[in-house]
C-alpha cells in the first residue's frame, strides 16, 4: 500500500509539474465583466482569461491596454501581432471569459472593434464540465478602419451551465476591441 501511495504521489507531482498554463488571469469581482477593459493589473484586464505570448506556446504579439484609441471610456484593448497561430483558442493572442447561465438562456453580445491586416474570429458557445456546444461566430479579415459594432445572439443549448465568450486573432495585423457587453434577453 504504502509504495502504490508514493507511485500516485510521485504520478500527480510529474503531473502537475509538466502542466502548461493555458492563460493568464487577475480577477477582481468589483470590476464586473470589465468589457470596456478600463481595470487593470500587471498589464492584462482584469476578469479576462488572457491567451498571451507566455501562453500559446508560438508567436510575436503584445496585448496592449490602449488609451490612445479607445471607442468609449479611457482604454480599449489593442493585439499587435506579428506572427500568431491561426488556430484559435489558447493557441492564439486573445481573451475568453464563462457566465454561469441556464440552458434556453438567450444571450446578446455586442462590442466595437476596428482591424487592420489581421484575421480575427469572436465565437460563443455553451459549454459545462465535460462537453461544448458551438454557437455562432463572426470570422473576417475585413479591414475596419474605423469603430464598427458587432452583435451576436446566442441561446444557451440543453444540459449547458455557461455562455463561453472567446475573441481571437488569428494573422499578423492590428486588432482593437472595446465596450463589449454581455445582456441576457429571454429566461
Amino acid at each position: 500500500m504504502k509504495n502504490k501511495l508514493l507511485l500516485f504521489a510521485s504520478s500527480l507531482l510529474l503531473l502537475v509539474s509538466c502542466m502548461k498554463e493555458m492563460s493568464e488571469s487577475i480577477s477582481d469581482e468589483s470590476a464586473g465583466l470589465n468589457g470596456g477593459f478600463e481595470k487593470t493589473k500587471n498589464n492584462l484586464p482584469l476578469n479576462w482569461l488572457v491567451y498571451t505570448q507566455k501562453t500559446t506556446g508560438y508567436g510575436d504579439f503584445s496585448i496592449l491596454i490602449d488609451s490612445i484609441k479607445a471607442a468609449e471610456g479611457k482604454r480599449c484593448l489593442h493585439f499587435a501581432v506579428k506572427d500568431c497561430s491561426n488556430t484559435g483558442g489558447r493557441f492564439s493572442p486573445g481573451i475568453s471569459t464563462e457566465i454561469k447561465a441556464q440552458a434556453g438562456n438567450t444571450f446578446k453580445i455586442t462590442c466595437k472593434i476596428k482591424n487592420t491586416g489581421s484575421a480575427f474570429c469572436i465565437r460563443l458557445s455553451g459549454v459545462n464540465a465535460f462537453e461544448a456546444s458551438a454557437g455562432p461566430e463572426l470570422r473576417s479579415s475585413e479591414s475596419i478602419p474605423e469603430w464598427r459594432e458587432i452583435e451576436l445572439k446566442y441561446t444557451l443549448a440543453k444540459e449547458m451551465e455557461k455562455l463561453r465568450l472567446e475573441v481571437n486573432v488569428l494573422s499578423a495585423g492590428d486588432f482593437w476591441i472595446d465596450d463589449l457587453k454581455v445582456e441576457k434577453v429571454k429566461g
